[in-house]
């Protein structure tokens, strides 16, 4: 079988960008579909390139019960190694999350029991991702 290939922008440390790495596959395992980030950076909505970035679709139910799909949501997913308050609070002034259907999510490595464990950090990242 052959499969799509990730692509991960190499930037901070080995942890940084191996749980990029991993956060990619979890959501592409889970059928989520990954948005080229680049082209945003000169578009003004994200200053800067997310770590990540994905529609997810939006399931609901009808009003018989049966599920149904509503649309998607953009998922700006950022990891931290070493996150602060101030550095999580700017992220947040950072991408503009106002817009309907955009969803920040900044994930604190600090919080992982062991991060330079692989199956640690997937069990956390699959955790705290959308």
């Amino acid at each position: 079988m052959v499969g799509r290939p990730i692509c991960v922008d190499i930037h901070g440390g080995d942890v940084h960008c191996v749980a990029i790495l991993l956060s990619k596959i979890i959501l592409r395992d889970r059928g989520y579909k990954e948005v080229d980030a680049s082209a945003l950076q000169r578009k003004g909505l994200y200053p800067g390139i997310p770590d990540v970035l994905v529609d997810v679709p939006v399931r609901g139910t009808n009003e018989r019960g049966q599920a149904v799909a509503h649309g998607t949501l953009r998922a700006i997913i950022e990891i931290e190694v070493d996150a602060t308050k101030k550095s999580i609070e700017r992220k947040k002034a950072q991408y503009d999350t106002s817009l309907a259907g955009h969803e920040l999510y900044v994930i604190n490595l600090q919080l992982c029991e062991n991060p330079f464990d692989i199956t640690t950090l997937r069990l956390f990242l699959e955790k705290w991702l959308p």
